[in-house]
């Protein structure tokens, strides 16, 4: 059996590079099961207090938070 790449690791990695990265940028793939599977990831990482998201006026933005960066 495959083991599957974590997801949620892949993201926080990601976030920690910079300070605030565009939700587009993290969600960029146009397949639907891996949009799918970004969205459900971001939002369990935002319920377990992981990842802040930002409203601009023209798009959101997601943060890592402290607790995000011992994870």
């Amino acid at each position: 059996m495959v083991k599957k790449p974590n997801i949620q690791k892949a993201i926080l990695k990601t976030l920690a590079d910079k300070p605030a990265v565009p939700l587009e940028v993290i969600k960029e793939n146009n397949d639907p099961k891996t949009s799918y599977s970004l969205a459900r990831s971001i939002k369990n990482l935002v319920e377990s207090g992981c990842v802040e998201i930002h409203d601009s006026d023209n798009q959101k933005y997601a943060r890592i938070t402290k607790k995000g960066k011992t994870k």
